[in-house]
């Protein structure tokens, strides 16, 4: 097979299985979930944010040092 026949080949597959997926998504299957996120104005609640601040935890939130230099287990860098 040449090369072009191997590229064509490999479109061919790509395109088919687009279509596959675009078929599953009309028909309630496979779906983005950008769909789903909240406008981009919509605040983070606490129980979102990275550390996450449950209701039934008292005290800081607890979060230790980051990056490249931070040392784990460590609670000052």
């Amino acid at each position: 097979m040449s090369q072009g026949q191997h590229e064509r080949e490999q479109e061919r597959k790509r395109d088919k299985q687009r279509d596959a997926d675009e078929g599953a998504a009309a028909e309630g299957g496979q779906v983005s979930e950008v769909q789903s996120m909240d406008d981009a104005a919509q605040p983070i609640s606490d129980d979102q944010a990275v550390a996450g601040q449950p209701d039934a935890e008292s005290g800081r939130v607890d979060e230790g040092p980051t990056g490249p230099n931070a040392r784990s287990g460590a609670d000052k860098n």
